[in-house]
């Protein structure tokens, strides 16, 4: 009797399991609106209203102002679509969509009307899926979903078909299974965006420096197979931008993981080589030998290739070997020009025999610069050029300098204890690259730049900007905003 009572509650349990889970599909919102994507988008982005404006700060009144259009005779889209629900906007061909949710089809059928009696049709040719141009909108609907096509009123009677068998297709036939939206899909956050690498960005310099750099070692990338996948969380008061690279297939996603390693992860220790102070950071680890074997067969860096072994500096490069850091700092009391903020290049070296072929690179720099290189004794040199722009270089405790300011070329070589260089040094650690720049520096020293902005935001309502690689390759850009609205609000103009 009780191993039956037993069971009996077993039973129940599962059922009102079953139950609770059946109830809870049902009535939670599905994003039916995704079948209405072309099969093959060339690039596909989703942006969740809801959860960014809680992420952000924003208020529900913020959002409706946020959708409200400048236009009298549109409703606006707080009006008629479904915001609790991602929209979604994808790229095809030569037009692009955004494909939203429908919370109030009335509204879209009155605005139709009344667009298309403007427009001398007295109704839709299409029976389930109504259709209408407003402005340059083109315009495409049914009760659960829509498609807003910007810029495409002229060209509707060629993307019509196309646009009405999106509408009906199923979600099995739609580019929710297509592989740039799995990518797209494999990121977090409310702001996501997948873009096919061959159609879109084959020919931007890191992918083709990527292509260039395994196909160098005789593997070839299948550029049909690569994502360039973005994302991007919005807190109140900063904002954090990812982009990397993937694959839906395992092996050219070993061969990305793989590209990544050809970049040594940065001993942030070493960060503490540079001066306090700095406006602006840049860190990264250079193998010079390994750098030098692996662009050796590129044809993209031929040219530069020749340009260094002409004047004599291909063993500098060769020399390079650890950290590599260039820095900005505002202009020292002894600085020739107040104007120009000082430079400092700092590059770990494991071998200073480049400074035996100075008589070689110094002729050629005299040659092509009319520079003349005096000694300031030791390992140190002046690099004097035309009117005042002189250059300070040599080589202390093995790190190779370059700077523009005397001050700085004081200080080169020279481990600095502080607090800023600890915190440079905690960003910097066992990334592929990283760098910062201090916008209330900048601001402090009068080098920030004003620039004109349409909400009235300016640069220096930020404080900082950091962006780093990390140790899968992947592209992180931070910025803080630390005033007292949302930032988010500030650069809508809310």
């Amino acid at each position: 009797m009780k191993k039956k009572i037993i069971a009996f509650l077993v039973v129940l349990a599962v059922l009102a399991a079953a139950g609770v889970g059946c109830y809870l599909m049902l009535s939670a919102p599905q994003n039916t609106h995704v079948s209405a994507l072309p099969a093959r988008p060339m690039a596909v982005a989703c942006i969740h209203p809801a959860a960014l404006a809680s992420e952000a700060g924003l208020t529900d009144e913020d959002v409706a102002a946020l959708a409200t259009t400048e236009l009298e005779q549109e409703p606006n889209w707080h009006a008629w679509a479904d915001l609790s629900q991602p929209i979604y906007a994808y790229a095809e061909g030569q037009h692009v969509g955004i494909v939203v949710a429908v919370a109030d089809a009335g509204i879209l059928n009155d605005w139709a009307l009344e667009c298309l009696k403007q427009q001398g049709i007295e109704e839709s040719p299409f029976t389930n899926v109504r259709w209408f141009t407003a402005g340059q909108k083109l315009v495409v609907f049914d009760d659960e979903k829509a498609i807003v096509c910007p810029q495409a009123a002229n060209n509707a009677d060629a993307l019509l078909p196309t646009l009405v068998a999106q509408m009906e297709q199923d979600e099995s036939e739609s580019g929710a299974r297509s592989a740039v939206f799995a990518a797209m899909e494999s990121e977090s956050g409310p702001v996501r965006l997948a873009l096919c690498a061959q159609d879109a960005l084959a020919d931007v310099a890191p992918l083709a420096l990527l292509t260039q750099t395994l196909e160098a070692n005789g593997t070839p990338v299948d550029f049909e197979r690569v994502f360039v996948v973005a994302s991007a969380n919005i807190a109140p008061h900063d904002i954090a931008l990812r982009m990397r690279l993937a694959s839906d297939d395992k092996a050219t996603q070993s061969l990305i993981d793989a590209a990544a390693e050809h970049f040594p992860l940065i001993d942030g220790d070493e960060t503490r080589m540079l001066p306090a102070g700095a406006l602006a950071v840049m860190a990264t680890r250079l193998d010079g030998e390994r750098t030098m074997k692996q662009v050796a067969g590129a044809n993209d860096f031929a040219d530069a290739m020749e340009l260094l072994e002409a004047i004599g500096l291909a063993q500098l490069v060769r020399n390079l070997d650890g950290e590599l850091f260039v820095a900005a700092y505002p202009p020292s009391a002894t600085a020739a020009n107040k104007s120009v903020p000082g430079v400092l290049l700092l590059a770990e070296v494991d071998d200073d025999d480049f400074l035996d072929e100075r008589e070689k690179w110094s002729a050629s720099l005299a040659s092509m610069f009319r520079a003349r290189l005096s000694s300031l004794g030791g390992n140190r040199f002046k690099l004097e050029l035309p009117g005042d722009a002189d250059l300070f270089l040599g080589v202390e405790n093995d790190w190779l300098y370059l700077t523009n300011d005397a001050a700085l070329a004081a200080k080169a070589g020279r481990k600095q204890q502080s607090p800023d260089t600890k915190a440079l040094a905690a960003d910097a650690n066992k990334r592929r690259l990283f760098a910062q720049i201090w916008i209330d520096r900048l601001a402090e020293s009068g080098l920030l730049p004003q620039l004109p902005t349409p909400t009235g935001i300016g640069l220096d309502d930020f404080e900082a900007v950091k962006l780093r690689v990390d140790k899968r390759g992947q592209w992180v850009m931070d910025v803080h905003a630390p005033g007292d609205a949302p930032i988010l609000k500030s650069l809508l103009g809310l």
